[in-house]
């Protein structure tokens, strides 16, 4: 029996993919699903990991589909951005097919959260 969300799975595993194979040309080492813990001990999975290879620096990546639902919303940013701090990352970048609410984007632009909108995960390319 097939899961129901079986194509928003595919096309969220498709936009890692796509993200963590442009990244890799920029030199970056990438992991995708990587299940980080954080300083208070919780464990947190973060759809991409990315690290420049001479650069201690860590990159964290949120893939979101429209598939999965319509909107990324205030609370989705909130939640990622409370795994950036607890997991120490020095970046942040929110990619999406879905639309963006308004205060989604304040957030994350006070935050210095990066939300990138595409179409497709093949818009990336371009």
């Amino acid at each position: 029996m097939m899961k129901e969300n079986s194509g928003a799975q595919r096309e969220t595993d498709d936009l890692r993919e796509e993200i963590a194979g442009m990244l890799s040309i920029f030199h970056f080492d990438t992991e995708i699903s990587k299940v980080i813990k954080g300083r208070s001990g919780i464990m947190h999975e973060i759809d991409i990991v990315a690290k420049k290879k001479d650069v201690p620096k860590r990159l964290l990546i949120k893939c979101k589909s429209l598939m999965d639902e319509s909107f990324l919303r205030l609370d989705e940013v909130l939640c990622f951005w409370a795994q950036m701090v607890d997991a120490v990352a020095d970046r942040g970048v929110i990619v999406t097919t879905c639309k963006v609410s308004e205060s989604a984007v304040r957030f994350a632009e006070h935050h210095r959260i990066r939300i990138i909108t595409v179409r497709k995960p093949t818009e990336l390319k371009y």
